[in-house]
């Protein structure tokens, strides 16, 4: 067999660039005599410049929407809407409110609709922006123990 046919080299070239044209990349093999040697060309290895920048610009979006999703969703991770049938009538029981509850803290807020539980007591130190009672809400009796 003859490694250095110049109608095969030809042949191999135009079938590069064509797939260099259609995919931005292309393996190139130099047959030597009793030797293979393999050469990647760069674009395989991420060196275009072109598509470096298109990575980097990818990368550092996807890093900043993380950054700005995560910082939203904790500055309202405490405020909750009590639940329409809750377990009990505890204001700082996790389950009788939806996610994110009970709401305690500076900025969290409380929601308030209907619900078959009206009676809220706090059994625990609790501190809240605000509290809101959605139209139509039920009459709600919320409870606080006595400060000593």
């Amino acid at each position: 067999m003859q490694f250095n046919n110049s109608a095969t080299t030809k042949l191999e070239n135009k079938a590069c660039a064509a797939k260099q044209a259609r995919f931005a990349a292309c393996r190139l093999t130099e047959k030597k005599l009793m030797k293979n040697t393999t050469y990647i060309a760069p674009s395989l290895l991420g060196a275009s410049p072109r598509c470096s920048r298109a990575w980097a610009l990818l990368l550092t979006a996807a890093a900043i929407l993380t950054l700005l999703l995560s910082t939203a969703s904790s500055s309202f991770a405490g405020s909750a809407r009590w639940k329409a049938t809750p377990a009990t009538g505890d204001w700082n029981t996790a389950g009788n409110w939806t996610a994110g509850g009970p709401p305690n803290g500076p900025a969290d807020t409380a929601t308030f609709a209907t619900s078959n539980i009206t009676g809220v007591s706090l059994s625990a130190n609790t501190e809240v922006n605000g509290i809101v009672f959605n139209a139509g809400a039920s009459a709600f009796t919320i409870t606080a123990p006595r400060l000593r």
